[in-house]
């Protein structure tokens, strides 16, 4: 199996740079295909003196955020390489060797799978809460924009036991900091929504492979770290406007992809307003 690493890079060179360096010599992967989302720090010059036989690095034509930045490295990979699997990685990821191997070898036993991916740590060794997640529905995306409601209701979200134990579980999505893809599977169905330029680009990925009845699964028993935000902060600063630029995206996916029920979109779109309030309410009084 022919498998790329894809990295996508904007503005963070050092934390890029150790991840190359700590999967240099994984003989598992094939490629290190390092994409620059046109940093504006000299990060493609600095990580072009890592290319070699294995790393190659290349720019975008504009930074056109996750999505794009992530298709662009897809559709290279599919025609430089012939991948048959990409590994999509934020720079803020940690993970060994043994993990590619799995991935590969699940994929090789479920022909019905477009993507896998595994249970996200902390680096303190506990385990991240957005492990995969159900398709939301008007209802449940709307509400999300609440920050209360989205804690008190548990909106699409799996039990909790629904993770435990080993072998495959089905979900609808799973965070876009590390997953692994099958690269016909994406270009052919699925690719991210380039019109988001960060956040719920994966719900949305996981709504394109869904209506065409292609699997994504969840792998147990294995895990990677992640550095949470780290990439996200490197790129938008302040926890409002990440938190805006979120929302938006949740009521573009709602009027692309769910419905164009006018009703349907004015009621929601008037909570959207509202919960836009509380949030700037609730992190005002965190201080954030």
């Amino acid at each position: 199996m022919n498998v790329t690493c894809l990295i996508l890079n904007y503005n963070d060179p050092v934390t890029t740079e150790s991840l190359v360096h700590s999967i240099h010599d994984f003989q598992s992967l094939q490629h290190i295909l390092i994409v620059d989302n046109c940093s504006t720090d000299g990060s493609y010059e600095r990580l072009k003196t890592l290319e070699d036989d294995k790393v190659t690095v290349i720019q975008a034509d504009y930074n056109g955020g996750y999505g794009y930045g992530n298709n662009y490295g897809i559709r290279y990979a599919s025609e430089h390489f012939k991948s048959d699997f990409v590994l999509i990685c934020n720079p803020d990821v940690e993970f060994e060797e043994s993990l590619v191997k799995n991935l590969t070898e699940a994929f090789s036993h479920n022909p019905d799978a477009s993507v896998i991916s595994t249970i996200a740590m902390k680096p303190d060794g506990t385990r991240q809460h957005d492990t995969g997640w159900k398709l939301p529905t008007v209802l449940s995306y709307t509400l999300s924009a609440s920050i209360i409601a989205t804690k008190v209701l548990k909106l699409d979200q799996y039990p909790s036991d629904y993770f435990m134990g080993e072998g495959l579980r089905e979900v609808d999505c799973v965070p876009g900091s590390l997953l692994m893809v099958r690269t016909k599977d994406m270009l052919q169905y699925g690719m991210y929504d380039e019109k988001m330029f960060l956040y719920c680009e994966e719900t949305t990925l996981g709504y394109k492979l869904h209506k065409h009845r292609r699997k994504t699964y969840v792998l147990l028993g294995d895990q990677f770290v992640h550095h949470h935000s780290v990439s996200i902060n490197k790129s938008i600063s302040s926890v409002m406007k990440q938190r805006k630029l979120m929302n938006d995206n949740k009521y573009y996916f709602i009027r692309t992809y769910l419905t164009d029920k006018k009703w349907k979109l004015f009621l929601s779109q008037v909570f959207f307003k509202l919960a836009s309030w509380e949030n700037r309410i609730i992190f005002k009084i965190k201080g954030v």
